[in-house]
């Protein structure tokens, strides 16, 4: 929904804006889930965060493919990116979660691989900020989360992905080596979401 929702109505605006592409989509926007769903989603857009981005050039579900070269060869993470919203400071990127405001450290891996595709993708920014919007909490602006500079994330998620690799040719699920990762005491400073 908040990818084609407009930025800087008022909640009746943007409320009815909500009704009408969740019908255009086939949905029921009063049944109990998709109303719920769409409160949530109003709630971020009649935020302060969204009216600042009002005048603010943004792009919405950025697709990427960010190719990483590792001692195997070059792995390709692909994604989707909820926001970005472009000013004179940088670029900020913004996570939509239907969720409730978890442990962040758990949503680092994406907000490391989203910010290195950005700072990628937009090399002359003067810097990449990344964020998450819980949705269902009362104040669903974004919780901006501080990362290393994108050189450092590019050896930690290089070094990450050649682990992954080595283990799946081991025979180790992908699975096995995320728990292992998690409960190695000497593991990289990573918890991989997964």
């Amino acid at each position: 929904m908040l990818e084609h929702a407009r930025f800087g109505l008022s909640s009746d605006e943007s409320d009815a804006e909500l009704r009408t592409q969740l019908l255009d989509e086939g949905y029921a926007p009063d049944e109990p889930a998709v109303a719920e769903v769409r409160a949530h989603a109003l709630r971020l857009l009649v935020s302060d965060f969204a009216r600042g981005l009002v005048g603010r050039h943004v792009r919405r579900e950025l697709p990427f493919a960010l190719s990483l070269p590792g001692t195997q060869g070059v792995r390709v993470l692909r994604g989707q990116i909820d926001l970005l919203a472009f000013d004179d400071v940088g670029v900020d990127v913004v996570d939509y979660k239907h969720a409730r405001r978890g442990d962040l450290e758990s949503y680092r891996f994406q907000l490391e691989v989203y910010a290195l595709a950005v700072a990628t993708l937009y090399p002359r920014a003067p810097r990449v900020r990344v964020g998450l919007c819980f949705l269902r909490e009362t104040d669903p602006q974004p919780v901006w989360v501080a990362l290393p500079p994108a050189t450092q994330i590019a050896a930690r998620l290089g070094a990450t992905l050649d682990a992954f690799v080595a283990a799946r040719l081991q025979g180790e699920s992908t699975r096995d080596r995320a728990i292992r990762l998690r409960e190695d005491p000497l593991r990289l400073p990573l918890l991989v979401p997964w």
